[in-house]
């Protein structure tokens, strides 16, 4: 093998060899940051693949641990209402994870009203307390919605670089 190298290396067409080498490597570079291109073996692994992987875990994080704060809004000092209050979060945070995994989360104000009616409706179906189906707390649900929307966004914005 290294003789074949070296015979390569030292034949009168070796710096055309050397070029086309270094062209390849850079094609496969600039393919594999584009995501067009992934490298996986039992060492290493890259491609869009971790890319995209790493977007969803930072949208998945931020999500989480943001409901993690409003699941004590929704809970009162009873177990009754602090386990409905998990229920209402969890629901919540499984339609959360559908649009991040779908991958289509949109600024369009169509879709942000569409997904603040489905949150709205979650909640509205998921409480018992009439506090809960006020238009106040409803409208913070839907404004705490379009700002969750704006910040998945970012991430994946911020993320994609």
């Amino acid at each position: 093998m290294w003789e074949t190298i070296r015979a390569v290396l030292t034949s009168p067409n070796s710096l055309s060899t050397l070029i086309f080498l270094g062209l390849i490597v850079a094609t496969a570079a600039v393919m594999t940051k584009s995501g067009l291109l992934k490298i996986h073996t039992s060492a290493v692994q890259i491609g869009a693949a971790d890319l995209e992987r790493n977007i969803i875990r930072q949208q998945l994080d931020y999500v989480y641990h943001h409901l993690q704060g409003l699941e004590g809004s929704l809970s009162k000092p009873s177990d009754y209402n602090e386990f409905l209050g998990k229920l209402v979060v969890e629901a919540i945070y499984d339609e959360y994870v559908n649009w991040i995994t779908f991958n289509h989360i949109s600024r369009s104000p169509a879709y942000i009203e569409l997904k603040q009616n489905i949150i709205a409706d979650i909640v509205k179906k998921m409480t018992v307390k009439t506090e809960y189906k006020t238009t106040e707390f409803l409208d913070y649900v839907r404004n705490d919605t379009k700002e969750t929307i704006g910040k998945l966004i970012e991430i994946r914005e911020l993320y994609s670089k």
